[in-house]
């Protein structure tokens, strides 16, 4: 029986890591190909000389639309000579770091796990290493996701709230968090101190290669250390799920409130900033006020609509995916916390059951992708692109020798936009 039930946790851990190493690949080869469109539908927008002053109205008639791409079409061909190396946008460089989060666990933590439960480890340095990569991982996924949570709140106010002075920015922001977050992460890492001995006879008894000796730090600061861990990450996750709740409900309010300013900014067209003069009368005061023409909203930027449009449904997006990511956390870290906890203070060998569920925490690790596939539109179609072989980037070489060709050209085309406008 015993057999059988370490064959079924070799099963699921090799089911995990080969779905993990593919959907995390995928995804990121997805987030590659999503921000060079990004890049080539931003850089369309500076050649049609489009403002990027936000606007408070994030829709969009159809016909303005129709208007945008149009032009957009019309410079296509002068867009081929502004090519530029692919840039990320701010929320996918945090999926992108998950990501790689992800593919270290699945390509070096997974194996040695699986090593350790067929035939153990050999050394005492693998099992060092597969206990450092077990908790740093776990803390580093902690901290991307509080990171994701707190840089999209103050991305979404600062959008918000124009009128506020001296706001921080992204980079500092994340920079003073990180800072904070160095000692939850040493909280994490010291534990790792303890597995220094290896020991293949008790093999038979907990099925791991690895056990505990209390070198450097004592049994006791061991659990200490464990439970402010486990504490630690629950409470700074249940501030995360109550932030994240506060985003989308600002979200929907905010997406509420331009929708019924829509008609105050939408019923003017283009034909009404014409100002019809009225005739002369006697009185030079009230020729006066007639001719002075009336106070008008400014033009609409069609592209600030289509770039508050997308960027209010990212920001949906964005937190349906998040607040998955963050239930999947929280839910598959229990076993592996009570396992860490209770294996301290009892002295018989957990049971394979127990064991089984312990490593249901890297599953976290491989439906992290899935999470933002089943959320997000965008990510499905390029992935769908990249399994059918669809080109999406040209090589870095072409790249080089055709923008080395192109100084002379992109000149002419400053010195004409400078003449037209």
């Amino acid at each position: 029986m015993n057999d059988l039930l370490t064959l079924l946790q070799i099963s699921i851990v090799s089911v995990i890591g080969i779905l993990g190493f593919i959907f995390n690949w995928l995804l990121i080869l997805a987030i590659q190909r999503k921000s060079y469109y990004y890049q080539q539908h931003q850089h369309l927008h500076q050649l049609t000389g489009s403002s990027s002053t936000p606007v408070t109205t994030p829709f969009i008639a159809h016909s303005s639309i129709t208007a945008l791409n149009s032009l957009q079409q019309a410079a296509a061909t002068v867009a081929a000579s502004h090519l530029q190396p692919t840039k990320t946008p701010k929320f996918d460089t945090f999926i992108f770091s998950l990501l790689i989060n992800d593919i270290i666990v699945c390509n070096f933590l997974i194996p040695l796990r699986l090593i350790d439960l067929s035939t153990g480890l050999p050394c005492d340095f693998l099992c060092y290493t597969s206990k450092f990569i077990e908790k740093l991982s776990a803390v580093i996924e902690h901290v991307i996701i509080t990171l994701l949570i707190i840089t999209t709140f103050f991305y979404f106010s600062k959008t918000r709230f124009k009128s506020l002075k001296h706001q921080p920015s992204i980079s500092r922001i994340c920079f003073f968090f990180i800072i904070l977050s160095l000692p939850l992460i040493g909280m994490y890492v010291a534990g790792t101190f303890s597995i220094t001995v290896n020991e293949q006879q008790n093999l038979k008894i907990d099925r791991s290669s690895c056990k505990k000796t209390y070198v450097y730090i004592q049994e006791s600061t061991q659990a200490t250390l464990n439970w402010l861990c486990f504490l630690s990450t629950y409470v700074i996750s249940g501030f995360d799920l109550l932030l994240l709740i506060k985003i989308k409900l600002s979200s929907k309010n905010w997406t509420l409130k331009n929708v019924r300013n829509l008609p105050k900014y939408g019923e003017q067209s283009p034909l009404d900033n014409v100002y019809q003069m009225q005739n002369v009368s006697n009185n030079t005061r009230s020729t006066q006020l007639q001719t002075t023409p009336p106070n008008r909203s400014p033009p609409l930027d069609y592209s600030s609509y289509i770039n508050l449009s997308e960027f209010s449904d990212d920001i949906h997006t964005l937190g349906n995916s998040t607040l998955l990511l963050l239930l999947f956390y929280i839910l598959f870290y229990v076993p592996y916390w009570m396992h860490e906890i209770s294996r301290r203070q009892s002295q018989s060998p957990p049971s394979i059951l127990l064991l089984i569920l312990n490593d249901l925490y890297l599953f976290t690790h491989a439906i992290k992708p899935l999470c933002y596939l089943i959320t997000q539109k965008k990510l499905r179609s390029h992935i769908w692109a990249i399994i059918r072989c669809k080109t999406f980037r040209i090589l870095p070489q072409l790249i080089h020798r055709k923008s080395s060709r192109m100084p002379s050209m992109n000149n002419n085309i400053q010195s004409h936009n400078s003449y037209q406008y």
